[in-house]
């Protein structure tokens, strides 16, 4: 969605949206590690109101032509984690674990898909 209404952004800044409080200096550390070659990063050290994750216009290409399961696409966060190194993706902080599910609900089709998932 982003990308449609900012066709020329090179990287996407995801504020999540439990987590109002991103300090500036938090989104430049984010772009400038994307700056070095990641393709993600995320710092789990950030989850306490502060959560924030930088993308590549790239790989959310990649994700959307590559990702046919709706889930997946809709949360590719946590398809990332699971395949970090095969995203080039910088996780910070500790490391990834399946135990949470990760999941939004933004239409009525999102909520009958987690229905039947029993997420």
């Amino acid at each position: 969605m982003c990308l449609t209404v900012f066709p020329k952004a090179k990287d996407i800044i995801r504020i999540w949206g439990d987590c109002p409080l991103i300090e500036p200096d938090n989104i430049d550390r984010h772009l400038d590690l994307l700056a070095t070659g990641y393709a993600y990063v995320f710092d789990y050290m950030d989850m306490k109101g502060k959560a924030v994750s930088a993308i590549t216009k790239g790989l959310i290409y990649r994700l959307h032509s590559g990702l046919q399961d709706l889930w997946q696409r809709e949360n590719f966060h946590t398809v990332i984690l699971k395949k970090s190194d095969y995203y080039n993706a910088l996780i910070l902080g500790k490391p990834y674990t399946d135990d949470t599910p990760n999941c939004s609900v933004d239409t009525l089709d999102d909520l009958a898909m987690i229905r039947q998932k029993q997420l």
